[in-house]
């Protein structure tokens, strides 16, 4: 997901969760609501699906420091992860969220470096 406020991006993944296995549906749309509400363990079903424990109490902490540090200000940087950059083409620098929370440039690059070579006519010019 690529967020912005006053043409400052972000780009953000969200990996394995903190208990050393995946999403049980993979990193779907709202998956981070669990943690990011400290709601994960509200119900024998959550539980199974975002985990729990210490690990997990540690992921929500950082989660909701970087969602609101954001929300108040339009940059992710905080405690949780230091400094993040914002997201720009060259550097590609991307907050990855998981087991451990950080910035790293261009992860994943060479599944984008395949796609640049079949645009999608579509959404137009990259």
């Amino acid at each position: 997901a690529v967020c912005s406020k006053d043409e400052r991006g972000v780009c953000l993944m969200l990996g394995e969760r903190p208990d050393d296995t995946r999403f049980a549906m993979g990193a779907t749309h709202g998956i981070e609501l669990g943690p990011l509400f400290s709601s994960w363990d509200a119900s024998p079903e959550a539980a199974g699906f975002f985990g729990t424990g210490p690990e997990m109490e540690t992921f929500a902490a950082a989660l909701q420091d970087i969602w609101s540090t954001f929300a108040r200000s339009g940059d992710p940087s905080c405690d949780a992860i230091g400094h993040c950059p914002p997201y720009s083409p060259d550097q590609r620098d991307t907050l990855l969220i998981g087991r451990e929370c950080k910035v790293e440039q261009a992860p994943l690059d060479s599944f984008r470096v395949i796609w640049e070579g079949h645009p999608d006519e579509s959404v137009g010019e990259w």
